[in-house]
């Protein structure tokens, strides 16, 4: 089993990773070619992997890290406080979080660190949907 501690580190960098892989795609002459290459490619989920990646890449400064650690935290308390019944926040609000997180991230890495971008930006979406499913939410998290 995972840590709770290093899945939270995961799910951070993952959030703010996602965001600048789809504006680096997304501002490219070729963007609808590389889109459909990463549609393509497999969507496996290694939380352990990208995490280490996420951590150790020289893209994000460490102030940054520290503070997309404490968004992730409260995203991560209110998706908990979601799928237990005691929300303030809707879930497409959450997902706006989420998003904006990404989007965060990404700005700050898309020029340093495109491999770790792109591969953030093929997992983006599977990350959310284990977020908001409360089964696989609590596999994740813990």
């Amino acid at each position: 089993m995972i840590k709770v501690s290093h899945v939270r580190r995961v799910l951070g960098f993952i959030v703010l990773t996602v965001f600048a892989a789809t504006a680096l795609h997304a501002n490219t002459p070729d963007a609808g070619v590389q889109t459909l290459a990463l549609a393509t490619q497999s969507d496996s989920l290694d939380l352990d992997e990208l995490s280490d990646r996420i951590a150790n890449t020289k893209a994000v400064g460490l102030l940054s890290k520290l503070s997309m650690k404490r968004d992730v935290d409260k995203l991560e308390k209110d998706l908990r406080a979601f799928h237990g019944g005691t929300a303030r926040h809707t879930l497409d609000q959450l997902k706006e979080r989420y998003d904006l997180m990404v989007h965060n991230l990404l700005v700050q890495i898309q020029d340093k660190d495109a491999a770790l971008a792109g591969d953030v930006a093929r997992v983006r979406n599977q990350l959310w949907k284990r977020l908001a499913n409360p089964d696989e939410f609590a596999q994740t998290v813990g």
